[in-house]
């Protein structure tokens, strides 16, 4: 099955050569679904989402699912932010170590940035 229609809207599955269910869309909502080596579900994303941002995280162990986690939607939290920062040595582009931790993440060393 490819597509069902349930809830009043209609719902789309896409799977790869082993059968897995790799893609789904409801409601409009994409969600992608990342396999191990060996065929375990891994993670689910929201469509083209950085690896970093799981929807949902899923720990195996001799083949038996032993944890499912949910990431709560667009939580980021910077745990570095503005604390103290210091450097062993100055690479010679004259940014100060507190740049590492100033929030800034454009990674545009012509403004200073990291």
């Amino acid at each position: 099955m490819t597509q069902v229609w349930a809830n009043n809207q209609w719902q789309i599955y896409t799977y790869n050569a082993d059968g897995q269910r790799v893609r789904r869309k409801v409601n409009g909502v994409e969600t992608w679904q990342v396999y191990s080596v060996g065929g375990e579900l891994l993670a689910e994303y929201a469509a083209n989402a950085a690896a970093a941002n799981p929807q949902k995280e899923y720990s195996h162990r001799t083949g038996q699912l032993l944890i499912t986690t949910e990431s709560p939607m667009n939580l980021t939290v910077n745990l570095a932010l503005n604390k103290p920062a210091t450097q062993s040595s100055d690479p010679g582009w004259s940014g100060p170590a507190s740049k590492a931790v100033d929030g800034n993440t454009d990674g545009n060393l012509a403004l200073v940035s990291v």
